[in-house]
């Protein structure tokens, strides 16, 4: 309830308001079980397809000759070139969607046991713990535990849970998160053997190449805790600059290399969304396998 009288809460609801509409729209050739898979199953579900709406729904304001595929089985979405048909597929990392649902749960919880009422409150957690509990399906519990102890002021409890705070009496009702060894979470594997390995998964491995053509559009929302490179590795890619030219060779030399063996996928583009925007955070660049072979598509 706080979130839906938040600033950004209208515009957010307005969006997706209309994303549903138009599945609604498409009720017998896919829309109903999208609508299902999107709010009525888990937390993975619902970040992996608002990250797949938001980013083909732009693509199709840019491109008439964009198609949906609103099945469960096959592509995500077509480009129509002439009697040609490129696949559009979307794939998110989530590596890191616990993040998400810590900060959004716990600062209700807190809010509902009145704890910040009067204060702010610093929370400092270990990343890889709170991936643990979220992949075992054990979060909802340990945030139970972690706000309990965090009202009762046990700090043995939070200590086992691997959770410090610190409390200042600067500003009222106020979190700040901080997490334990940010910089050492593997985003640069995320972006690279880990997502060609779930691309190169066998039932994906045939979707795509079910067309000779394909361009990947990889959500990257969730992919790491914020440390020194993201998430100002995307913006860079999307806007150009020198501050990680180094990372951003490394990711573009490795999907070249990858694209030159797998001649089906011929551009890899990241995005990232917010769900009270229509358009993507940071500007769209496709990472080509041929630059004199780009695929006409706007962006």
């Amino acid at each position: 309830m706080k979130w839906i009288n938040s600033s950004s809460m209208k515009e957010s609801l307005e969006i997706i308001d209309k994303k549903v509409a138009h599945l609604l729209q498409q009720f017998q050739v896919g829309g109903e079980s999208k609508l299902i898979q999107w709010f009525l199953t888990d937390d993975m579900n619902f970040v992996t397809i608002t990250a797949e709406r938001y980013i083909i729904d732009y693509l199709k304001t840019k491109n008439s000759n964009i198609e949906d595929n609103l099945r469960k089985e096959g592509i995500d979405a077509i480009l129509r070139l002439g009697d040609e048909k490129v696949g559009i597929e979307v794939t998110t990392l989530n590596g890191f969607f616990a993040e998400w649902i810590l900060i959004e749960r716990l600062s209700e919880m807190l809010n509902s046991k009145k704890v910040i009422d009067d204060k702010t409150l610093r929370v400092t957690y270990n990343y890889e713990r709170i991936m643990r509990e979220t992949q075992q399906n054990r979060m909802h519990q340990y945030l139970e535990n972690m706000s309990t102890a965090i009202a009762a002021g046990d700090y043995e409890t939070l200590k086992t849970l691997e959770v410090s705070i610190e409390i200042e009496r600067r500003w009222s009702g106020v979190i700040s998160w901080d997490r334990s060894n940010a910089d050492n979470f593997p985003w640069f594997r995320y972006l690279t053997d880990d997502l060609f390995t779930k691309l190169s998964d066998v039932s994906k491995k045939r979707q795509l190449m079910s067309y000779e053509k394909n361009i990947i559009f990889i959500g990257v929302n969730h992919i790491a805790p914020s440390n020194w490179a993201i998430p100002s590795i995307f913006e860079e890619i999307g806007h150009g600059g020198a501050s990680y030219s180094v990372q951003i060779n490394g990711i573009e030399s490795f999907w070249y290399k990858i694209m030159q063996n797998c001649h089906y996928i011929k551009g890899i583009c990241f995005f990232c969304i917010s769900i009270d925007k229509d358009v993507p955070f940071y500007p769209l660049r496709v990472l080509w396998s041929d630059e004199k072979e780009i695929l006409p598509i706007n962006l």
